[in-house]
């Protein structure tokens, strides 16, 4: 049905609690993210259609996983979210908030 909410448990919930209480925060560009978003451009860019700015977005993901800092990766992008999975983030789709990793 247009214009319903999305359901807001488990990692919903979280998400939009972050956005609420504008714990969402500002990340600086490492030259360690474009090394990273080369690789996965090397990695992904024909295979699978992996975009330039995906590959920069999906960079700091897997830094920010890989500091604690995130939990899931939330996207809208058939293409990246297959990627960000394989790459070992949970995912999260907001157009279908059941979160998988693969």
């Amino acid at each position: 049905m247009p214009n319903q909410p999305l359901q807001q448990t488990g990692p919903a919930s979280r998400l939009f609690a972050d956005i609420a209480s504008k714990r969402l925060a500002t990340i600086r560009l490492l030259v360690l993210h474009f090394k990273e978003a080369e690789r996965l451009l090397r990695t992904y860019a024909l295979s699978a259609r992996l975009r330039t700015l995906d590959s920069l977005q999906l960079a700091v993901a897997v830094d920010l996983r890989s500091r604690g800092m995130v939990s899931h990766f939330v996207c809208a992008d058939r293409e990246l979210l297959p990627i960000a999975a394989r790459e070992g983030l949970f995912v999260l789709d907001p157009e279908n908030p059941t979160p998988s990793f693969a």
